[in-house]
């Protein structure tokens, strides 16, 4: 196939990314996203990117784009394991997750989804077509057209899912492929006011693995520290995901009785705009592969 054109359903961090590299692999590409701002898209939270997922935002982005998730991107910043008490069980420092002088592209790196999210959009614009929610497809010989919630459609050589957990081609292509429940339950915030917190959960991540039940992630984002409580989903109120900030916050704070007082600051002053509360899923191996 000459010239091949791909028409990619999602405008999230695996799509742009595709994008990307499709289009410096000299391939036709045209990005279809739900929302319509960048604005409108503020779900999300802190990754880790490994040296491999380095290298390959390296190799697919333009340089300008590299550049400005380099300058939105903050080093691993270390890593440690906390007890309730706030006090360190193990640690590695900065020098410890990334060799010295490791090139950009062979390191470790923490950044908000959001942040690089806006990364990935820089320049893309004409391939962009936002408010176009999929519906379904289908193929017609050797070609597959998109259709839209507003009617139009878009028809390329190869259409790709980029459109998240709840993917609606997934769901057509594999209908039998399910998310599967883990079980776990997590509460998650962010707490705009870093500079106030103990330096232990501004520098780096933390695990925390209390005497007890649940356990409790913190990490730094651009001046925000946000933190992720969880524990098994049947140890939680069965109403838990309806409650608003204010309840979740005091619900955590219920179970971390006892804890430093550092994590009940952290906690207790997050917005409560941020604070939701979520199934934790995952999904099982898919087979056969469907062969029409």
């Amino acid at each position: 196939m000459t010239n091949p054109s791909v028409t990619i359903i999602g405008g999230g961090v695996g799509g742009l990314a595709l994008a990307h590299g499709l289009r410096r692999a000299g391939i036709r590409v045209d990005v279809y996203e739900r929302t319509y701002e960048r604005t409108d898209w503020l779900q999300g939270y802190r990754i880790h990117i490994s040296p491999a997922g380095a290298r390959a935002l390296h190799d697919c982005l333009p340089p300008p784009n590299w550049q400005e998730f380099r300058a939105a991107a903050s080093p691993g910043g270390g890593f440690g394991f906390l007890t309730d008490r706030a006090t360190d069980l193990l640690a590695f420092d900065e020098s410890e997750i990334n060799r010295p002088g490791a090139p950009e592209s062979e390191r470790h790196y923490g950044i908000g989804r959001i942040r690089l999210r806006a990364a990935l959009l820089s320049g893309l614009d004409d391939v962009l077509h936002r408010g176009k929610t999929f519906t379904h497809y289908d193929r017609t010989g050797d070609r597959v057209t998109a259709h839209f919630t507003d009617g139009t459609t878009a028809t390329a050589d190869l259409l790709i899912g980029a459109d998240g957990a709840n993917s609606a081609v997934r769901a057509q292509l594999l209908p039998h492929a399910q998310r599967i429940d883990t079980g776990v339950l997590t509460i998650a915030g962010r707490n705009p006011d870093a500079a106030s917190l103990a330096p232990t959960l501004t520098t780096r991540a933390n695990i925390v693995l209390p005497r007890a039940r649940g356990s409790l992630f913190t990490a730094v984002e651009s001046g925000e520290a946000i933190w992720g409580y969880s524990d098994a989903a049947g140890t939680f109120p069965t109403d838990v995901t309806g409650y608003d900030g204010p309840a979740l916050r005091a619900l955590v704070r219920s179970r971390i009785d006892g804890w430093s007082p550092d994590f009940h600051a952290l906690i207790e002053n997050s917005d409560p705009a941020t604070v939701n509360a979520f199934h934790v899923k995952s999904a099982g191996p898919v087979s056969p592969w469907p062969t029409t």
